[in-house]
């Protein structure tokens, strides 16, 4: 996935102070979250509703 740093962040990185780093690595952390929820979001639309089917122990098997 990466470092979720833009383009911007990466080039100006060697230059920036400490603090800005650290705030640097904060966006991205928030923006990895982002990332990872929306495959979550993703997956589970993608994968058949299980609502749909009883619970199996309520399946007659006569």
């Amino acid at each position: 996935m990466g470092c979720f740093r833009s383009r911007t962040e990466r080039f100006n990185w060697n230059d920036m102070m400490p603090a800005e780093k650290m705030r640097v690595i904060e966006v991205c952390e928030l923006r990895r979250q982002k990332v990872e929820a929306m495959l979550a979001a993703k997956r589970q639309a993608t994968q058949p509703a299980s609502a749909d089917q009883p619970p199996a122990d309520t399946v007659d098997n006569s």
